[in-house]
């Protein structure tokens, strides 16, 4: 039998808000989700990386090659680079709104 120390609870979850709640450092953050999948316990020895969805292709990353900005969107860094080459103007705020979920 594992310790609690030695088990996560896995499962999948769709966020579906996230929210600043504390200026402190490091920052606080509420979050809603809703659970997608029956939760099942894993051994922490049996994940070997850390691996992120790329918001905009979907393509899979581990957690070192994504980019994270401040409103919690993750980018592969091909799509970084792409978004980055664009100039500032609608469409690319267009796009930012987009991957926040947030197009109004």
């Amino acid at each position: 039998m594992l310790s609690d120390r030695q088990i996560l609870k896995h499962c999948t979850a769709e966020v579906r808000w996230c929210r600043k709640l504390s200026s402190a450092d490091p920052p606080r953050y509420g979050v809603g989700a809703r659970v997608l999948t029956k939760c099942d316990e894993v051994s922490k020895a049996s994940i070997h990386g850390i691996n992120l969805e790329c918001d905009l292709c979907g393509e899979i990353a581990s957690y070192k090659e994504c980019h994270q900005s401040d409103d919690l969107v993750c980018l592969c860094s091909c799509c970084f680079r792409h978004l980055e080459t664009l100039s500032e103007g609608e469409i690319k705020e267009s796009i930012r709104r987009f991957l926040i979920k947030n197009v109004i």
